[in-house]
């Protein structure tokens, strides 16, 4: 079963393992939405964050969910592997702070986390 963590207010980040297109009764009262359509494109073995584009289509989804669903929790599924989850932490943690929030508040959730895979700069 995949681990479900609280990130801030209703919103929660599921690690690999929870299949977000499928409706699971044991999640009644939540909305699953996934960050398989934002990914890093590698140069060759960097790994960096996201660009702008899609942080901003992101918080724009998240947005949109909170509003459509005001009552479930909605829960942000990762992916597999560490990198789709330091991502999926990147996207939900910048949310949070572009909406107002101090960082040391959505970093200490977050930090609960050990699935984070450092960034790589191939250029250094």
């Amino acid at each position: 079963m995949a681990r479900i963590f609280h990130v801030m207010g209703r919103v929660f980040l599921a690690e690999g393992g929870l299949d977000c297109h499928k409706k699971n009764p044991e999640l009644r009262d939540a909305h699953l939405f996934s960050t398989a359509n934002f990914f890093y494109t590698p140069f060759r073995d960097d790994f960096g964050p996201l660009n702008l584009s899609s942080l901003i289509r992101f918080c724009n989804l998240l947005a949109r969910k909170l509003e459509q669903f005001p009552t479930e929790k909605i829960i942000c599924c990762g992916g597999g592997t560490n990198r789709d989850m330091t991502n999926a932490a990147f996207l939900l943690g910048s949310f949070f702070v572009l909406d107002g929030c101090r960082p040391k508040d959505v970093w200490a959730p977050l930090n609960t986390l050990d699935v984070f895979e450092p960034y790589c700069d191939i250029s250094k």
